[in-house]
């Protein structure tokens, strides 16, 4: 079954005259007919303190939306993208991508652990700012409901923004004790745009006010990352388009929905997968992998680790044993030198291991298992390991994939993440991933679970 692509008008609605005219758009209120007001240039980012606060800018590699826009004559140049909201260019923007003008769409922005922090900041280009036609044309979202996350914890704001161009702000103030490890943005109204129905945000840059010490080259490295990532989404767009027959997923786009679930149905369907894992991390024999072809990407919307791309063309798979239970280790880093002597400001260390692997009686792939193990160190050190079992179908197809996360962030509750990724297949390609978790972390001396069930459907 062919999975069909989101046939919505793109929000960057000035096209070539080599492409489609665009769809006549539902009726929507028109924009405010007064001149749009234009905020002067935004200062740059500074350290200086503003009132008692002081603000430092944290860095991301990536974000996280709950759906974007990918048009038809647009599939491939994929600049409505979550992670240009990071990237400083108002010629970029996130462009939710549900029927209607994505009221309850998210955006969520990972940053650097922090175990304290007083309150941050979002800087936000809000709609899409590329020309003032494409802002009037198109949605602007109007109140916003700001979290900022502490693990488990929570603290939120919400706001009505101005319908401006330029630069805005908005403040989450924290509670005492709180940390901070990621910010999400939901948009709870819009301004209708004038001719389409996509809601739009250019640009968002995050700040934060703490005693924890700034690491500037720390947060520049998260940003250099995400503008290889900017390189390299050409290349992966070429990829998509001229997409292989041997890629696994019917779709290059995944959007997800969340279902309400309790703890006893995670648990149960975690059964197996934990048996399986226990047999494999007892088995002792460590392979190493070579693969005669993988796949280039996963579908956008999903993020899963790298490692695993190889792992969903099982046919190309050949491993060898070998008497090494690591396979990559790589490491980023920046020092300084003081009196002679070398200190490191910053450094990301990450080891993944090679494989263990349990075959059938006829000697197709069983189960596959491996771990990845990352210590970042710059305001502190914050370590996790993530152990990865899947599991092959007696077809030879990847059935599910089963991983288990423990890490340690100097203050912030110890954590164990359970999840579990189940594929559903059409016509042969994989046309749905659900996702289970269950997080067990600790509030005080409390140990608390939470159970979460996602499900992603090719668009």
């Amino acid at each position: 079954m062919l999975i069909t692509l989101l046939t919505l008008l793109a929000c960057d609605s000035e096209p070539a005259s080599s492409e489609p005219a665009a769809p006549a758009a539902p009726a929507a209120p028109a924009a405010p007919s007064t001149p749009l007001p234009v905020d002067a240039a935004a200062p740059p980012p500074t350290d200086a303190p503003a009132a008692d606060k002081r603000w430092n800018q944290l860095r991301a590699d990536h974000a996280q939306a709950s759906s974007f826009l990918k048009s038809d004559w647009n599939k491939y140049n994929e600049n409505y993208h979550p992670s240009y909201v990071l990237d400083g260019d108002p010629k970029t923007a996130w462009v939710e991508g549900v029927d209607g003008n994505g009221e309850h769409e998210s955006i969520t922005i990972p940053l650097s652990t922090l175990k304290s922090a007083k309150a941050v900041k979002l800087r936000i280009r809000n709609g899409y700012q590329k020309t003032e036609n494409l802002f009037t044309a198109n949605a602007v979202p109007k109140e916003v409901k700001i979290t900022a996350w502490s693990s488990n914890r929570a603290a939120s704001t919400e706001s009505t923004l101005p319908y401006k161009t330029g630069w805005q702000e908005v403040e989450v103030e924290l509670p005492d004790g709180f940390g901070l490890s990621s910010v999400s943005l939901e948009i709870v109204s819009v301004y209708p745009g004038s001719k389409y129905q996509d809601t739009c945000i250019s640009d968002i840059e995050v700040f934060v006010d703490s005693e924890i010490a700034y690491n500037v080259a720390q947060e520049e490295a998260r940003h250099t990352k995400l503008m290889a990532w900017v390189s390299e989404r050409v290349e992966t767009a070429k990829f998509f388009a001229a997409k292989p027959g041997s890629y696994p997923f019917a779709a290059t786009q995944l959007t997800s929905t969340q279902t309400d679930v309790t703890d006893a149905v995670v648990d149960s369907a975690m059964i197996g997968p934990r048996e399986a894992m226990a047999e494999m991390t007892a088995e002792e024999e460590w392979q190493s992998l070579a693969a005669s072809r993988s796949v280039t990407a996963f579908p956008d919307g999903i993020h899963l680790n790298s490692g695993l791309l190889p792992l969903f063309i099982p046919d190309a798979l050949t491993f060898t044993p070998t008497g090494e239970p690591t396979g990559l280790h790589e490491r980023q880093g920046e020092t300084d030198e003081f009196e002679g002597e070398v200190y490191e400001m910053w450094s990301f260390e990450v080891w993944r291991s090679n494989y263990k692997v349990s075959r059938t009686s006829s000697g197709s792939l069983s189960l596959v298992y491996f771990w990845e193990k990352q210590v970042e160190t710059g305001r502190g050190t914050y370590e996790n390991r993530v152990d990865y079992v899947a599991a092959y179908t007696p077809a030879g197809e990847l059935q599910w994939v089963y991983s288990v996360r423990t890490g340690d962030a100097e203050g912030i509750s110890l954590e164990q993440h359970e999840t579990l990724y189940t594929f559903v297949r059409t016509d042969g390609q994989i046309s749905v991933i659900e996702e289970k978790s269950l997080e067990e972390y600790r509030d005080g001396d409390e140990k608390e679970r939470s159970a979460q069930m996602s499900r992603y459907v090719g668009s």
